[in-house]
């Protein structure tokens, strides 16, 4: 009679759990923004924080859904604080620091960044660090501003102009440095770059134009390019 009522119990029991089920199956896809001004939150819900805005055209990559909501990766512009005291020179110096949506205790925790992991500081406040938000760091978007695009989007060639510099040890990095606007503004980062061909080490700190292919990887906060020639300034 246990066995039975037991077995009952499971039938009737409510839809979350099944919903989670398909959470976990859930395969990462691209979606683009259908509407301006998107608002990118730390929850799904509209009381959660803003972390930043997308517009008409933005490709995101979806990598979970919650009733009207999809998880989306953070783009590096987007809002991530962490309190001042657990970075030394950019490196991360305590076990599992949270990345806040805010500068407070009070606001959402967005990642987990562990000791030694270097970061990108953008800018100060107060006693808060803004930093590029930790691989693995996602928000949430309502599902009406999204369309699911029906493949990824084809990788294309690009030409970027910036300052090269070392990206530093960052846990399963995606490139090996970064493309900087110039030497004065370091915390302005473009790219992620990577290269089986070229030696990236050898123009650290130079201004440089970089030709290669643009990629979009799921882990990664900013665009990657796979660089393939890279040109002095004034060459």
């Amino acid at each position: 009679m246990k066995a039975v009522l037991f077995a009952v119990l499971l039938l009737c029991s409510p839809g979350p759990l099944f919903a989670q089920k398909e959470e976990d199956k859930f395969e990462p896809v691209y979606a683009a923004v259908l509407k301006n001004k998107v608002n990118i939150r730390a929850g799904q819900g509209l009381n959660f924080e803003i972390l930043g805005q997308l517009n008409k055209g933005d490709t995101v990559m979806v990598l979970g859904r919650e009733s009207a909501w999809y998880k989306i990766k953070l783009p590096g512009e987007a809002l991530c604080f962490v309190h001042k005291d657990y970075i030394e020179e950019g490196v991360i110096k305590a076990d599992k620091v949270r990345a806040r949506a805010g500068c407070g205790l009070n606001f959402n925790i967005l990642g987990i960044l562990q000791r030694g992991e270097a970061v990108d500081i953008l800018e100060e406040d107060g006693d808060w660090l803004r930093i590029t938000p930790p691989e693995g760091s996602a928000g949430w978007i309502k599902k009406d501003y999204l369309r699911q695009l029906p493949f990824p989007p084809p990788k294309k060639r690009i030409e970027a102009q910036g300052v090269i510099d070392d990206l530093g040890k960052i846990v399963n990095r995606q490139g090996t440095h970064k493309l900087i606007e110039n030497k004065i503004a370091r915390r302005k980062i473009l790219y992620y770059l990577k290269s089986a061909n070229a030696d990236l080490s050898r123009y650290v700190y130079q201004k440089v134009r970089i030709i290669g292919e643009l990629e979009d990887l799921e882990d990664s906060p900013y665009p990657v390019i796979n660089v393939e020639q890279i040109i002095r300034a004034g060459q």
